[in-house]
């Protein structure tokens, strides 16, 4: 068979430098995912399209069949796509939709928020709580902190699942993470009459957002082909 499905842990053709799963498994998780979330042109729900989780024994390597991937398979009669072929609503996973040709999976606006690319990211948000968020949370209380939270991550995937390119998955807290960042700025600016060395608070956090994008950057290098 031209196609066979993969339930590696870690995805290794393409191999995945966060050290997590397949594409498919990020999307089938609670990835944000906007061609699962509401129509969108570029991922019509009425077509059928290249599973995500396969991988090919005919000569194509890792990079080049994930080229292919989110694709409209437009021989539908073909053997060999047949065997490969997925609805939309078999891509997204989880609850499905509603209705098949009208994607609705609208709580992946917070479900990103608990899922990771792989291990590489879970580190790197857990580090960046433990140095950014713990501060916050010291000035609110738990239960404001959590909200303000949990409201940053919605907001920030509401905006990324509008102006991002919609075929790009996202998974992460990293909106979360930048929404308590923009508070410490505000924070800096707000008390900046009475702080010893404001520009010295103003420099430390502006360094913490450019590191923040260090995720972001090795999220490209593992969609580039090698």
């Amino acid at each position: 068979m031209f196609f066979k499905p993969t339930d590696e842990f870690i995805e290794l053709d393409p191999f995945n430098v966060m050290l997590g799963p397949s594409l498919q498994i990020l999307i089938q998780s609670g990835a944000r995912f906007p061609p699962c979330m509401r129509p969108t042109a570029s991922m019509p729900p009425q077509e059928r399209y290249v599973c995500l989780n396969t991988t090919t024994t005919s000569g194509l390597n890792g990079n080049e069949i994930a080229a292919r991937l989110l694709d409209p398979i437009i021989d539908r009669a073909s053997p060999i796509t047949q065997s490969s072929a997925c609805s939309l609503q078999e891509i997204c996973g989880m609850t499905g939709f509603i209705n098949a040709t009208n994607p609705d999976q609208t709580f992946r606006f917070f479900t990103p928020l608990f899922v990771h690319t792989g291990i590489v990211q879970f580190v790197i948000n857990a580090v960046a709580h433990w140095f950014i968020a713990t501060g916050i949370e010291q000035i609110l209380n738990p239960v404001k902190f959590t909200v303000l939270y949990l409201l940053c991550g919605l907001f920030g995937n509401v905006m990324g699942a509008n102006f991002a390119l919609p075929t790009n998955p996202f998974m992460g807290s990293s909106t979360s993470l930048f929404g308590i960042l923009g508070c410490s700025f505000v924070d800096v600016v707000y008390m900046w009459p009475f702080l010893q060395q404001p520009f010295r608070h103003l420099i430390k956090v502006t360094v913490i957002i450019g590191k923040s994008h260090h995720g972001s950057f090795l999220m490209i290098l593992r969609r580039a082909p090698v």
